[in-house]
């Protein structure tokens, strides 16, 4: 029964630790950091206000993209189930629903920001 018990513990603070750790590998920004990304920034001071993207792209034009995910309001509580139930395991899974920025740069300065809340992230938790 004591070794029963101490599995319990064990496996539970592996699924907490799984959930705290997703936390801090998710994107800082919000609506109200994204209202203040305007048109002629540079990268450094987007880096210093919402931190590092996700994924940086090019387009045909030599523009960049980078682009920010964070879990939406609607994906955290089912992210947070699956995460308890799997002991962690779909901690690097994302979220059914992302709120994600993308970041458009025309000669290393800001030249399009769009924003979207509650994209449904198709297969996040599906094939786990």
């Amino acid at each position: 029964m004591k070794l029963i018990f101490s599995f319990l513990i064990v496996a539970l603070m592996a699924g907490l630790t799984g959930c705290s750790t997703t936390a801090t590998h998710e994107s800082k920004f919000t609506a109200d950091t994204v209202t203040q990304i305007k048109t002629g920034m540079t990268k450094n001071e987007v880096v210093g206000l919402i931190g590092e993207p996700r994924s940086r792209s090019v387009n045909n034009d030599g523009g960049e993209i980078w682009q920010y995910r964070k879990n939406g309001q609607e994906g955290k509580a089912m992210k947070t189930f699956a995460n308890i139930t799997s002991f962690g395991l779909t901690s690097g899974v994302d979220a059914e629903y992302q709120d994600i920025l993308s970041v458009m740069f025309k000669d290393a300065v800001v030249s399009k920001v769009t924003y979207q809340e509650n994209v449904h992230n198709l297969g996040a938790l599906e094939n786990h």
